[in-house]
């Protein structure tokens, strides 16, 4: 495990800066703030977009720092479900997205099924011949 010191400066910098002062301005809400904003970051929504996004690049950074493989395959896990996700809730959002997200499935699976009915009358023709 070898810590380069310009990545562990830079680390320290990049997600230190914004938890300090995410904190200061969480100390400084109101108790009703601060109950609003522990409800919108438990929210499953939340979590499943925002939350695994962030904790994907943070493992990402983390194994670019230790120098460890396999905590880096495990952050671009988080990062593309978090993706994944986040393009699933806007599709959701959108109502014209969201038919024509239907329609396109639809089509592909149309397509889909037509292919596999012609491969299999060509496997058939072939058993015939």
């Amino acid at each position: 495990m070898n810590i380069d010191t310009d990545r562990l400066v830079t680390f320290i910098i990049m997600w230190g800066t914004p938890l300090v002062m995410m904190s200061w301005a969480y100390w400084k809400m109101s108790a009703e703030d601060k109950e609003d904003v522990r409800s919108d970051f438990s929210s499953w929504r939340f979590i499943s977009t925002i939350g695994f996004i962030s904790a994907g690049t943070f493992l990402m950074h983390v194994a670019s720092l230790l120098s460890i493989d396999i905590i880096k395959i495990s952050g671009i896990s988080l990062l593309v479900l978090g993706g994944l996700f986040n393009t699933i809730n806007q599709w959701k959002d959108s109502k014209k997205k969201k038919y024509i997200g239907y329609c396109i499935t639809v089509v592909c699976d149309f397509h889909q099924s037509i292919e596999y009915i012609g491969c299999k009358g060509e496997e058939r023709m072939t058993q015939l011949n």
